[in-house]
């Protein structure tokens, strides 16, 4: 939740308050945001080298057609800079006097997140990275396609991404921005 939330609030500033509505990994949504030309996937780490746990194959699936997939990946670490809440209380900030507050406790409430037990989420963190992968077709990942038909009697298939050895790019204020119109 804490990389989605960043990642929220880094779209909000860049593209404002609307991104709220292309929001919806809380809401059992393939990808944490999903719009009709790009759906990003969060994924946040405190592995070095980082590391990053997929959860459902199609997830990090390529993307039939014109539409792009992200993996953008959060380095977070051990350290004093802001805790879950913080994140939380940011992104309200940012909504202040805005319609699409309603729907971000709406969202938020849906992951389990609860302001009468934020004492749980007292842990603190500094921001390592952010970085990001476009998945494309020979994107190093597991595929569907490579498996051919899985039986009826797997329910999923989990695994661990070696994200360091992906090819990334920094995500970056222009990065962002990037992301942001293209929602």
């Amino acid at each position: 939740l804490i990389g989605e939330l960043i990642s929220l609030s880094m779209l909000i500033k860049h593209s404002g308050a609307k991104i709220i509505d292309k929001w919806g990994g809380p809401l059992d949504w393939l990808h944490d945001f999903e719009s009709e030309k790009i759906d990003l996937e969060i994924k946040t780490t405190t592995k070095q080298p980082d590391t990053v746990f997929i959860s459902k194959i199609s997830q990090v699936a390529p993307m039939e057609g014109s539409k792009e997939l992200h993996l953008v990946v959060i380095g977070l670490e051990q350290g004093e800079e802001f805790s879950l809440p913080d994140i939380v209380e940011k992104i309200r900030g940012q909504l202040i006097n805005s319609p699409e507050r309603n729907q971000f406790e709406k969202v938020l409430n849906r992951s389990g997140y609860r302001d009468t037990e934020m004492h749980y989420y007292s842990k603190t963190y500094s921001l390592a990275f952010i970085k990001s992968h476009q998945i494309i077709e020979n994107s190093p990942v597991l595929k569907p396609s490579l498996l051919g038909d899985i039986p009826q009697t797997v329910g999923d298939i989990k695994y661990n991404l070696l994200t360091h050895a992906l090819d990334t790019v920094e995500v970056d204020d222009t990065k962002w921005l990037e992301f942001g119109k293209m929602m």
